[in-house]
């Protein structure tokens, strides 16, 4: 008598067929599609093997609430054979389902990019810049557009790009002006064809400092195009164009909050640039400014 031998998405060896092996092949998902009685017939022969034990659940490792952290790395070690559960309660003695009670699990909170979204950066080639990128490719950012008007020019800089493109990641350097309306709407397009962007940074920062009487008024321009302009083209743009925006962040300063001396210019262009990412919020877009201090 022959052996029959099932398989689910798994090799098979040829040696089996030495043993008068046959191997039947069933598409059941083609077979449920288009025959009704082989749909009937194959409902039966399951609630049937149900009834008899021949059909039995998977098998299952089960951790407590407290081991959710070895669950995962459990499951991806890829040793287990059937599923990998965890049990958050007792089951219930009766048949009757209780309502549950709220319970409370140690997590540790954590960011992830979309894989499948681009993160522009403008400004992106700084060092802050780049250790930002890092950041996001480290949470599984996949597609990355820095921008700068100079482009690559440090041999560091290259280092880390070429570091990120070998472990998978696109990055595209955009030299767009983003202190023009066509610049800015140039590189959302852009980053829009290479992945749907998922997140804004604008880490872009000129310095003019100088005390309030020696400031002119091309100083102040200066330091508020790359902040102040540049996001306003981008806030106005994205809302049309980047419907899949998750993150909409503007790097301030603490200059704008508590003042710095020397940095009225620096100030003024970054609470201008929080008033921006105040109205988005308001108007139901992303938009956070985060005021770093001395780095």
């Amino acid at each position: 008598m022959s052996e029959k031998y099932w398989s689910i998405n798994s090799p098979l060896r040829m040696s089996v067929f030495i043993r008068n092996t046959s191997f039947l092949g069933n598409l059941l998902d083609s077979v449920m599609e288009v025959v009704e009685e082989m749909q009937n017939q194959v409902v039966s022969m399951v609630v049937e093997g149900i009834m008899t034990g021949a059909v039995v659940p998977l098998p299952t490792s089960v951790f407590n609430d407290q081991q959710v952290e070895q669950a995962f790395r459990f499951m991806a070690s890829g040793k287990h054979i059937g599923k990998v559960v965890i049990k958050v309660r007792d089951e219930e003695a009766g048949k009757k389902a209780l309502q549950p009670k709220p319970r409370l699990i140690n997590a540790i909170p954590r960011t992830y990019m979309h894989p499948e979204k681009s993160y522009i950066l403008v400004g992106g080639l700084g060092g802050f810049g780049l250790e930002l990128t890092n950041w996001l490719v480290t949470r599984g950012a996949r597609y990355i557009v820095l921008t700068s008007r100079s482009g690559v020019k440090t041999g560091y800089q290259g280092l880390m790009i070429r570091r990120w493109q070998e472990r998978g990641v696109k990055v595209v350097i955009d030299t767009s002006d983003v202190t023009t309306a066509a610049g800015a709407k140039k590189l959302l397009e852009n980053s829009n064809k290479l992945a749907l962007v998922g997140g804004i940074f604008n880490l872009a920062a000129v310095l003019r400092d100088a005390l309030i009487e020696d400031q002119t008024a091309k100083d102040f321009k200066t330091v508020a195009d790359p902040k102040v302009t540049a996001t306003k083209y981008l806030d106005q743009f994205s809302r049309a164009i980047c419907t899949e925006l998750d993150y909409f962040i503007c790097f301030s300063s603490v200059s704008c909050g508590r003042g710095n001396i020397g940095q009225t210019n620096y100030g003024l262009a970054n609470s201008a640039m929080e008033r921006i990412c105040e109205q988005r919020q308001v108007s139901g877009f992303p938009g956070t400014a985060i005021q770093w201090g001395a780095i």
